[in-house]
């Protein structure tokens, strides 16, 4: 299973931009991939600027393919101009359903952790507090 988001010109009009997302599509079919989901998203304003561009429409597809094609994929979309920049990520299915479970399950562990250390440290203080009394009524 992989995972590609691009980034679409934003000099392009929505014509050119869903020709060119029907472009992507068509390559990625032709190379006899299942494509699970799609999602073209609105204009956009960019983190940094990209081929002096500020804006894009960020377009993300998951599909299944075989591994052996996926250099021309990456091949294929370094030469549209239309593109100012695409991630291309291999999802393993069971890692990315077990990950939020060991996340949830770190995250209650630590905040435990967290809880538990003040008070350890009051009861230490206050037996400071009562050493020192005793020490300095002898």
């Amino acid at each position: 299973m992989y995972e590609l988001t691009y980034i679409v010109s934003p000099i392009l009009d929505e014509r050119s931009v869903n020709e060119t997302v029907a472009a992507v599509r068509g390559f990625i079919n032709d190379q006899k991939a299942e494509i699970k989901r799609e999602q073209v998203g609105e204009k956009r304003k960019l983190a940094y600027p990209i081929q002096k561009q500020t804006f894009g429409y960020y377009v993300t597809l998951e599909f299944k393919m075989e591994s052996e094609k996926i250099a021309e994929v990456e091949n294929y979309l370094k030469h549209q101009n239309d593109i100012l920049r695409s991630l291309l990520l291999s999802l393993d299915e069971t890692k990315l359903h077990q990950a939020p479970k060991k996340a949830r399950i770190q995250k209650t562990e630590s905040a435990a952790s967290v809880k538990s250390s003040p008070k350890t440290e009051k009861i230490k203080i206050e037996e400071l507090d009562k050493k020192l009394e005793e020490l300095l009524k002898d």
